[in-house]
């Protein structure tokens, strides 16, 4: 990481990396924030916490620039905590391994086999660079730090809305550098229950299915790539089985967040011992069926099926196993619409991202977007839930960001990006959730962008962040804010 020294974004390198030093999986975001706090005294920038463990921070005008309009620099602090199948990496104490990679002579900063955290550390570091840049003439700058942005934007939710002053927001929590983002997808999750009832069940063996090694990745910008879902991948190969032998569910698991593609999940099954050979046989033709079908998107798909026999074997009827298999196949995942009126973007979709076993029941949480309404995708649970007799209940739901087609904010860095780089910004809406609808709900005279460096693999032991594009994103943003104080 010395290379990074160097550059004129060392200071952001060198906050970024002592950020990725401190745990800030979502849920954990305390001690990230304290470090921010410390940060922000030490660097006579005004600091506080609110309800919530937000963090807000404010800096006066540069001389002579008192009355420019205010402008807040916004992010989160959290990240979607992801591993990779061999890492021991412990995310509630163990700081990221940070290091470089070239690819195509290209380098990137990534993480050792965890996700990285650029998406939004990256963003909070550029705002801490910029509040302490002696150099810089601005007028009055406020930054906004969230807490579980990741989960269900629970930080912005709660976060009250007398306690900025700022006329324009900038979103830094964009994923392409060609991009400038201005509207995005609401949302709204969803939680299935099934309860068990278990019995025992003589001469049987227990059957272990793990599907692992598939692509994942971020549930919003990468939904469009049809990459296999984990979970309902081996819900469907359980229904393959179940059709062909009775078997009995003692657990399954699978999936980190409701907003990742979900790209593990295992599954123990009981099955009477004379049939668990073919069991077995039939497993790695599924295998090959599947591998068949996800070939160029998860290439690296892998089941595996070990048996083991057991005196006594725990777990559900045949009926109500296929009864939650079914469920589990019938649950809409992916893309529900694509959209009529902006070309190549994804209106509605459905991403089934957890599972669960606890002591008497399975839950499953699934993630809905859409920039019209989540409705029908509720509307479709709701009728599948009442065909299979168990229960669904629906929360966080979170506004889009309607595009304000007259946004000075949106001139003004569309202008300087064309000065930069020769070229205009590709001006977009986003299928993922950004906390900008949820800001302009609170503040709806602000005028608000989103924009960021090219982070690829967001939410996967894949996730890294182009050096280059952050020195391109931190030039822009430094540019902008000198700006907007003329």
């Amino acid at each position: 990481m010395d290379r990074l020294n160097d550059l004129p974004t060392a200071k952001l390198w060198e906050i970024f990396q002592e950020l990725a030093k401190i745990p800030h999986a979502s849920g954990n975001e305390s001690h990230i924030a304290g470090w921010i706090l410390k940060f922000a005294k030490k660097n006579h920038i005004e600091g506080q916490l609110d309800k919530a463990g937000n963090v807000i921070l404010r800096k006066k005008a540069s001389k002579g620039f008192e009355h420019a309009p205010a402008v807040c620099m916004q992010g989160h602090m959290d990240m979607v905590a992801v591993r990779g199948e061999n890492s021991r990496h412990d995310f509630s104490k163990d700081p990221l391994k940070l290091k470089i990679v070239e690819i195509k002579d290209i380098p990137y900063v990534t993480a050792d086999n965890t996700t990285l955290g650029a998406d939004d550390c990256i963003g909070v570091a550029a705002a801490l660079a910029i509040m302490t840049d002696p150099d810089l003439e601005h007028g009055p700058l406020e930054a906004l730090f969230t807490v579980g942005e990741e989960t269900s934007m629970v930080g912005m939710n709660a976060f009250e809305a007398n306690q900025l002053k700022c006329r324009y927001m900038l979103n830094l929590d964009s994923e392409n550098d060609e991009e400038v983002t201005v509207g995005c997808a609401g949302g709204e999750d969803a939680r299935f229950e099934f309860p068990l009832n278990y019995q025992s069940y003589d001469r049987y063996s227990a059957v272990t299915l793990s599907l692992a090694g598939l692509t994942g990745g971020h549930s919003g910008i990468e939904i469009h790539k049809k990459r296999a879902n984990a979970i309902q991948t081996l819900a469907l190969i359980l229904r393959e089985i179940g059709n062909h032998y009775n078997i009995s569910l003692q657990k399954i698991s699978g999936g980190t967040f409701r907003n990742a593609i979900p790209n593990e999940v295992s599954a123990v099954i009981g099955c009477a011992g004379s049939d668990c050979g073919d069991l077995i046989k039939l497993c790695k033709e599924l295998e090959n069926g599947v591998k068949e079908q996800y070939a160029k998107t998860d290439p690296n798909l892998i089941l595996l099926a070990e048996a083991e026999s057991v005196s006594s074997f725990r777990g559900i009827s045949h009926d109500d196993t296929m009864n939650i298999i079914e469920t589990l196949c019938e649950m809409p995942d992916g893309i529900i619409r694509m959209s009529d009126e902006f070309s190549d973007t994804v209106e509605t979709s459905c991403n089934l991202g957890l599972i669960r076993t606890l002591e008497d029941k399975i839950t499953t949480e699934s993630l809905m977007r859409s920039f019209i309404d989540t409705r029908p995708v509720c509307n479709i649970l709701d009728s599948i839930a009442e065909k299979h007799h168990v229960s669904v209940a629906f929360s966080n739901k979170y506004p889009g960001w309607t595009p304000d087609k007259n946004s000075s904010l949106l001139k003004t860095y569309c202008r300087i990006y064309e000065d930069f780089n020769f070229k205009k910004p590709a001006v977009c809406v986003i299928h993922a959730g950004v906390e900008c609808g949820l800001m302009l709900n609170k503040y709806p005279d602000i005028d608000v962008i989103s924009f960021g460096p090219t982070i690829t693999g967001a939410h996967t032991v894949d996730e890294k962040v182009s050096v280059y594009s952050v020195e391109k994103f931190y030039g822009l943003l430094i540019e902008l804010i000198g700006e907007l104080a003329v």
